[in-house]
Parts: structure tokens; C-alpha cells; sequence
């Protein structure tokens, strides 16, 4: 079921009851199924959601929810952008789709443990990650205790994702899926302890906090920032995700 939401409602244009705003120019799936996963470990997945929607209208973003099936029916209207909010659980079919969006020259936000597993949470590849190929990685271990992973440190000091921000942009959990780059794929920040010297991962291609693929088509941050804590309490993460999306619908 799609939602759309009119940030300027007098810019959109509905072609009939539950049909895509033309004007939504950003997809944001809303899985079911990772909601459900999230209510498996005691998560609050709607209070995550709640946060990427008030950053999205922070932004003054167009966008629209879709549903697991809309996705797996290539139903994404006229999105430029594909948000995969911390979307662990995907089948087959929501990978394909999202792959053909890609190359029909859309572009992905891939957060966290988007794509990890598959729709029964079991895993298919190697490399763990369904988009491994797209994202350009390879899954490695998971960490979750300080001092690790409090800060990504920007080392691509041009890139436009980074307009306006400093040079190191303070995570909220000490969390990271600890990922190697592969296949071209090019680190834009890398993971940095809470001193601010002392890199998270002694292996420089597992140091990535944020990851652009290597078709210049996904942009990977490796924790979810959409959750208490993230966005809400912290400006620079949420000015970080606002600039993701407009370098990507620029693109």
C-alpha cells in the first residue's frame, strides 16, 4: 500500500485513489517484513520510520511510502530515489526491482542492514548483502561497543554529501555493520573512535562509515541514523541525510 505525502500539495498530481503523486520524487520503502523483525528484537520500527518522514520533510522532499508488494510489482511511480531505511529483510523479487530501478538510472540511500538478509531472515550470499554488487560490499563482522564507531570522518572533503558539516559527524550507538569496499566502490568517511584519532578498523577497506558504489548510483551509511538518538538529537546526521537525497536526485 502506498502513502504519499503531500509536502506541497498543490504540486502534485494523484491519478486516481491510492496512485503515486507524480511529484514524489523519492521512494521510501516501508517493509512489513523488517517491521516485523524489528518487533522480533524489541525494536520500535515505526518510531525509526517516524524520524526518516520528519527528516524527509526537514528537506522539503516529495516522497512517497511503498509497501514489500509494490516494490516486488516494480510499483515506485516516478521516484528518482529508493530508500532502504535499515531494510534487513528482502526477497528476491524486492532485489530484482530494485537493481532494475538502478538501471533504468535511479539511484539508492541504502542504510544500515538494508539487504542483509532475505525474506525469511535467512542468508543468501556470501558476502551476506543481497545489493552487495550495487553497494560494493562485503560483509565482515558487526560491532556494537564504545569507544568504536562514534564518529565517521569525512576523507572525500569535496563530495557534496558533506556541504555545511564537519569534519567529524557524530554517530549516536558505537553500532556499525563493518563492511569491506569492493569492486570500485570509494570510502567518504571513515569510522573513528570517540578520541577523534584513532581509526575504528585497522584495515583501512573495512573503514567505511560511508560508502559510495561503485556505479556512483548508492550512497551506504553503516548505521542506522534514523533512530532515537540519531537524526532527531544530533543536526549534523540529519543535515548529512538531507544532503544524501539532494545529491542523488541531482545526479
Amino acid at each position: 500500500m502506498k502513502r504519499v505525502v503531500p509536502i506541497l500539495l498543490a504540486s502534485f498530481l494523484v491519478v486516481g485513489a491510492g496512485s503515486f503523486a507524480f511529484a514524489a520524487e523519492v521512494a521510501v520503502l516501508n517493509s512489513q517484513r523488517t517491521a516485523d523483525w524489528y518487533s522480533e528484537v524489541g525494536w520500535d520500527y515505526e518510531a525509526d520510520m517516524a524520524l526518516l518522514r520528519s527528516t524527509l520533510e526537514a528537506g522539503g522532499f516529495a516522497y512517497t511510502e511503498i509497501s514489500v508488494e509494490d516494490l516486488e510489482a516494480g510499483n515506485l511511480g516516478n521516484a528518482k530515489v529508493l530508500i532502504l531505511p535499515n531494510t534487513r529483510r528482502m526477497s528476491q523479487a524486492e532485489v530484482d526491482q530494485v537493481k532494475a530501478f538502478l538501471g533504468r538510472g535511479g539511484k539508492l540511500f541504502a542504510i544500515g542492514q538494508a539487504s542483509f538478509r532475505n525474506e525469511a531472515n535467512k542468508k543468501v550470499r556470501d558476502e551476506s548483502y543481497l545489493l552487495a554488487d550495487e553497494m560494493g560490499l562485503s560483509w565482515v563482522t558487526w560491532s556494537g561497543s564504545a569507544p568504536k564507531h562514534a564518529y565517521a570522518k569525512v576523507v572525500a572533503k569535496d563530495h557534496p554529501i558533506f556541504q555545511g558539516l564537519p569534519e567529524f559527524i557524530q554517530f549516536p550507538r558505537y553500532w556499525a555493520m563493518v563492511n569491506e569496499v569492493r569492486g570500485g566502490a570509494k570510502i567518504l568517511a571513515e569510522w573513528y573512535d570517540d578520541d577523534q584519532v584513532t581509526p575504528s578498523q585497522a584495515v583501512p577497506e573495512r573503514n567505511g562509515a560511508i560508502v559510495e558504489g561503485p556505479g556512483g548510483n548508492v550512497i551506504y551509511i553503516g548505521d542506522m541514523i534514523f533512530t532515537p538518538g540519531g537524526t532527531d538529537a544530533l543536526p549534523d546526521l540529519q543535515k548529512l541525510a538531507i544532503n544524501i537525497i539532494r545529491y542523488l536526485l541531482n545526479k
